[in-house]
């Protein structure tokens, strides 16, 4: 068998470009601290490092989730220690005002300041997060949840809560509504409050004014609801609707309001209570007078306050020692309330400790495993690459003897 020259030289060359190929990919190898570069390389490697990856890219997410939850909390927290500060001086303020030896005039001194305890009360009511959020306004979070009408302080956020994903399957609430906070105060009065007539109707129609003038008559009247109703009226000259008063459980029409022609300020005395109608309702709409022994906590205060200054203890000693008794027991029962909701939170902040602690480990855990699977393995990459740079010089000073043969040379 004969092999010329020119196949020698070929057949070398291609074994030492692939003696090449082998010392330039290890020293890769080494350059970029990993196994394989590409899936063709390893697709067993390849696809566990992707799953991995995924793995890690989830726990981080989750991180993240848990540190915009824990600050949310916090500022919330931190939000209700505040208004547990302001409701403590106000209390204080109430027993003050007890004492015998006050005049009408210190009792104004006091609702003053009550007012201003009040109106930082209501800045806190209506805080914003660090995103711009209203922290207490449910899923209306770009609405302010509080509205002052008067001595009451309407709630027009809704009792959503905002949750965050912080684990598979694993939620958690990272604000807390207005309605839970500051609405749900226990009183052992009934009283009366109105629904949020933008939430039903098409025309302005409201209730304001609303003073309840017979305790007894509302205590009995709970819990049951007035709806007004607007219709339209026959009379095609009047353009105003009808009003008709009913008791929601039964809907029994309340006596004197049965149809009767509406007008903008008239007066309804129903079941113990006064209160106008105004705007412009249109045919159609509804506007609720609720019961409920549950009291906003801000509008307690203002009753607190212009109560102090509206009754006069010479004449009526026994109106000015409900309102006191009153006050106090709402006051309490907010500050109670607030101490449920911050022991709530207090309860979330660990849960997001101890998930956040969780998911740590497991990552760390997670890259463990990746760089077993990815990560080189330098002594070994040295020792190859050593290897492999001895036999390609082997093979290129082998070919060069070869190369160097000829007839020519035994003459």
């Amino acid at each position: 068998m004969r092999i010329s020259t020119n196949q020698i030289t070929l057949q070398n060359a291609a074994q030492m470009q692939r003696l090449s190929q082998d010392v330039a990919a290890t020293q890769f190898q080494i350059g970029t601290g990993r196994r394989f570069t590409s899936a063709g390389e390893d697709p067993i490697g390849a696809a566990k490092e992707v799953r991995l990856e995924q793995e890690i890219g989830l726990r981080n997410q989750y991180g993240e989730n848990i540190g915009f939850a824990e600050s949310q909390l916090v500022q919330e927290e931190t939000i209700l220690d505040q208004a547990s500060n302001l409701l403590q001086r106000i209390r204080e303020l109430v027993i003050q005002a007890g004492n015998g030896v006050q005049t009408n005039i210190d009792r104004g001194f006091l609702a003053t300041e009550i007012e201003a305890r009040a109106d930082e009360l209501y800045s806190l009511m209506n805080s914003r997060s660090s995103n711009g959020d209203y922290v207490f306004a449910g899923f209306q979070a770009q609405n302010a949840p509080f509205e002052r009408v008067g001595t009451e302080a309407v709630y027009r956020g809704d009792e959503g809560q905002r949750f965050v994903q912080i684990g598979q399957g694993h939620r958690i609430a990272m604000s807390d509504s207005g309605a839970r906070v500051f609405e749900a105060v226990s009183s052992d009065r009934v009283r009366l409050r109105t629904g949020d007539p933008r939430q039903l109707n098409e025309g302005s129609g409201a209730v304001s004014g609303l003073v309840i003038q017979d305790q007894e008559s509302v205590n009995q009247f709970y819990p049951d609801q007035l709806v007004i109703e607007f219709a339209s009226s026959n009379d095609t000259s009047n353009a105003q609707p009808l009003v008709t008063v009913r008791r929601a459980s039964d809907r029994r029409v309340v006596e004197g309001y049965d149809s009767i022609p509406y007008k903008s300020g008239m007066q309804v005395n129903a079941v113990g209570a006064n209160f106008r109608l105004t705007g412009e309702p249109d045919a159609g709409d509804r506007l609720v007078v609720d019961s409920t022994q549950r009291q906003n906590i801000l509008s307690s205060v203002g009753q607190l306050a212009q109560g102090l200054r509206d009754i006069d203890p010479s004449v009526s000693p026994d109106a000015l020692q409900s309102l006191l008794d009153n006050s106090v027991g709402i006051v309490e029962s907010a500050e109670t309330r607030i101490l449920e909701v911050r022991a709530d939170i207090g309860a979330r902040l660990n849960t997001l400790d101890s998930t956040e602690n969780f998911h740590a480990d497991v990552k760390l855990q997670t890259q463990e495993v990746l760089a077993d699977v990815r990560d080189l393995d330098y002594a070994e990459a040295v020792s190859e690459l050593s290897l492999r740079s001895f036999v390609l010089e082997a093979a290129q000073q082998s070919f060069a003897r070869i190369a160097n043969l000829s007839l020519f040379n035994s003459l």
